[in-house]
């Protein structure tokens, strides 16, 4: 060895055996290493979510689709009774309707109809057939849960497939979640179970449906155009009212005061209104009317007033003033005084006023202008009725 020169320059070079078999021990750790990845791909079912995502996308793709929907929320809480005792309460929110999407302008637009009303919305904002819009939340944070979500997914999710059904479940943390797909050559139903960190258990189900034509009302058209010069309410405004109000109402117990003040029929009366989910009673004097009631649920009630309300809203006090047609005029003034049925009254629209204070509904009125026949003429009739709930 030379002096000065480390003795390491001058090590023995493998020989071709030992670089085989060196090549050799490197492609058994990358074989087992395949092994190990490709058994843990099909283990959590990752050849199953292929063949899935391609034909949720081939579904999500397509111009039109119709589906039918179910939707339940869960969420618990506590509920202070008029005693100021607390009691744990869980509100829960339903939902069937029928959904769509379809294109439009060269856009795609999404639709939900339910109680017979219709909403669309374009990502951006939510357009009701009455021509009302109202701006939607915008998704940033929705956007990082997702991406969140999805990473869950990877690491936490497993995929199964039983005939036609592929199953995926994820279990990270307080986050559960149970999706069920049936599908054949494209997505036929879709059955979605969810319980978040907080308790909060969503249940969904949709059912395709065969494609049908949705035109986009004028009045939809012409709100999308209006919205982009004025930016409408945001929904979360009346929604944060609505909601918790509409909810909390049912049993409700108020005064009602009537008048019906024309030249042949003057009536001043008052009564108690008591209303549940199976019926509404009407107690006046030594009469009794008994109404049935259809169960009144929060999303339909809130999306019927958010197509037809008007709003005022200073935290959470709010007074919502609702357009009611003619038929519905009728019905409801003769429901309550039946001795104007006789009278061949002509109706025309008329407006009610919600009020709402701290969350809770008290009081209602409805006034309404209406005419009518004497011999040759009219007289002019005005019906009002006034509700304080207790």
């Amino acid at each position: 060895m030379r002096p000065g020169i480390p003795g390491a320059f001058f090590t023995k070079k493998p020989s071709i055996m030992e670089r085989v078999m060196h090549m050799k021990k490197v492609l058994i750790v990358i074989l087992a290493l395949t092994l190990l990845l490709g058994g843990l791909f099909f283990f959590k079912g990752g050849h199953h979510a292929i063949a899935l995502s391609e034909m949720v996308e081939e579904w999500l793709d397509e111009d039109t689709a119709d589906q039918s929907l179910t939707l339940m929320v869960s969420i618990p809480g506590v509920r202070v009774d008029g005693k100021g005792t607390a009691r744990p309460h869980i509100q829960q929110y339903s939902l069937n309707a029928d959904t769509f999407w379809t294109e439009y302008a060269d856009q795609t637009l999404f639709g939900l109809t339910a109680e017979g009303l219709t909403a669309w919305t374009d990502g951006r904002n939510l357009y009701m057939d009455t021509g009302k819009a109202y701006a939607l939340p915008q998704l940033q944070q929705w956007r990082k849960e997702l991406r969140k979500l999805s990473a869950g997914m990877l690491l936490h999710g497993r995929v199964t497939k039983h005939g036609d059904t592929y199953n995926l479940t994820m279990k990270s943390g307080e986050l559960e979640l149970e999706v069920d797909i049936t599908a054949d050559t494209r997505v036929q139903s879709v059955i979605l179970i969810m319980v978040l960190p907080d308790d909060t258990a969503v249940h969904l189900a949709i059912t395709t449906k065969a494609a049908a034509s949705h035109p986009v009302p004028r009045e939809v058209s012409d709100a999308m155009v209006r919205s982009k010069m004025e930016p409408p309410m945001a929904l979360t405004e009346p929604l944060e009212i609505l909601l918790p109000a509409v909810e909390s109402m049912i049993p409700l117990t108020g005064e009602l005061k009537l008048g019906v003040d024309c030249g042949i029929l003057n009536i001043s009366d008052a009564g108690t209104l008591h209303i549940t989910q199976e019926q509404m009673v009407l107690k006046r004097r030594d009469t009794e009317l008994t109404f049935p009631m259809q169960d009144v649920q929060p999303l339909p009630a809130a999306l019927l007033l958010l197509r037809h309300g008007d709003f005022s809203i200073d935290g959470q006090d709010a007074a919502v003033t609702v357009l009611l047609p003619p038929e519905t005029t009728e019905a409801l003034c003769t429901a309550l005084v039946p001795q104007i049925e006789s009278l061949g009254m002509t109706f025309p629209e008329s407006r009610a006023t919600l009020t709402i204070v701290g969350g809770k509904v008290t009081g209602a009125d409805l006034r309404v202008e209406a005419e009518v026949p004497f011999l040759v003429t009219t007289i002019p009739l005005t019906f009002t009725a006034e509700l304080n709930i207790q």
